[in-house]
């Protein structure tokens, strides 16, 4: 990545937002393809140059097909004009497509020809019969025209790792999913299409564990740690339209246990790791960390390493012997850590344990559960 290096040729991770930068997730295929795409879009802007004043412009075909209606409407029928009307329109949407960039503009109702046809055959001030047959166009033409594009574009473009586009894209496709079917095979192909894509990222997730300590090794290992959480944060924000089930095995199985948890393992630091931890546990809503989640044995794995770090800081600090006795006001707070981590993956038992043994009275509050 060109931006892990500074303009002196040296290493330049401090200066990122340690692997949270949306500007280290490249997107850029490059000035000639640039230009090659510029080059066709404008070639295309004189496809309707020879066209027919009257069918020149979606809104000029409309007015046709809508005065039609209105003086003909049984030949307008006979004609079988409402089935066609997707494919009648079909030339302009595609055209207005060439144009969209979904992770800029993230609804449908910008386009022009929704704008156009969102109360087609519609009297002024009116609105269609429910028995009209021109009643559901707008979905027909999302879910014919605009699903199949975009379920094309998320294969060629979409980057899990980038927080806006991810944003973007959960946006768009939640209204998309309010005009058709969600059962259609149509939308079917664009949830495999962004599964695919979210798929591909986790696998490809790499969490190398630091084996020395060269400050550029080091630094490499947490901007890899930190990807990996920004990945996950990206990866939970589908929730509310991919199967939960699928995306809490693929996070806390694929990435957590099997390599953010080597990483963790590895750090010398118990203040480190204690931070590490709580960066994963806070990339998940808080309703996964429960039992009753049916994904709590994903999180054994935490709670051994959790108690793990917890058993090599007690033998350097035992628990108090006496009323008296004064602990660090540094290990105190490793100590509180520990405990809300615990409470954090629902672990309350042993939380209460050690706050009981070190005499802390902290209140043990239950965490919020974040839909």
């Amino acid at each position: 990545n060109n931006n892990i290096n500074n303009n002196n040729g040296g290493n330049n991770f401090s200066s990122l937002q340690e692997g949270f930068s949306s500007e280290s997730e490249g997107g850029s295929d490059g000035e000639y393809w640039k230009q090659e795409f510029d080059n066709s879009l404008e070639y295309s802007k004189s496809v309707m140059d020879e066209v027919d004043e009257e069918f020149k412009t979606i809104s000029s075909l409309k007015n046709v097909l809508e005065e039609w209606k209105k003086t003909q409407s049984q030949s307008y029928k006979d004609c079988y004009i409402p089935m066609c009307l997707p494919t009648l329109f079909s030339p302009y949407i595609k055209f207005e497509l060439l144009y969209w960039n979904p992770f800029v503009k993230n609804t449908v109702d910008h386009f022009d020809w929704y704008k156009q046809l969102c109360f087609y055959g519609a009297e002024k001030g009116e609105p269609l019969k429910e028995d009209d047959e021109d009643e559901d166009l707008v979905p027909r033409l999302i879910q014919h025209l605009v699903t199949p594009y975009l379920s094309d574009y998320i294969e060629d473009s979409f980057n899990p790792f980038s927080h806006s586009q991810n944003h973007k894209l959960v946006s768009l496709v939640l209204d998309i999913s309010q005009y058709l079917d969600t059962d259609s095979e149509e939308f079917k192909t664009l949830l495999m299409s962004l599964w695919k894509s979210i798929h591909t990222a986790l696998d490809e997730v790499i969490v190398p564990y630091p084996s020395s300590d060269q400050p550029d090794a080091l630094n490499v290992c947490r901007w890899l740690f930190n990807r990996s959480i920004k990945l996950v944060r990206n990866v939970v924000k589908w929730r509310h339209i991919l199967a939960v089930p699928l995306l809490q095995s693929a996070t806390m199985l694929k990435v957590t246990s099997e390599k953010q948890v080597q990483y963790i393992k590895n750090l010398n630091s118990i203040e480190d790791a204690l931070s590490a931890i709580e960066q994963v546990l806070d990339s998940y809503p808080s309703d996964w960390l429960t039992s009753g989640s049916g994904v709590h044995e994903h999180l054994q794995k935490f709670q051994s390493v959790i108690r793990k770090f917890l058993t090599r800081f007690q033998r350097r600090c035992p628990p108090p012997t006496t009323a008296t006795t004064i602990i660090p006001v540094n290990e105190l707070e490793v100590i509180r850590k520990i405990i809300r981590l615990m409470v954090k993956i629902n672990d309350r038992d042993t939380a209460m344990q050690i706050n009981v043994a070190h005499k802390l009275k902290m209140t043990l509050r239950k965490r919020k559960i974040k839909k």
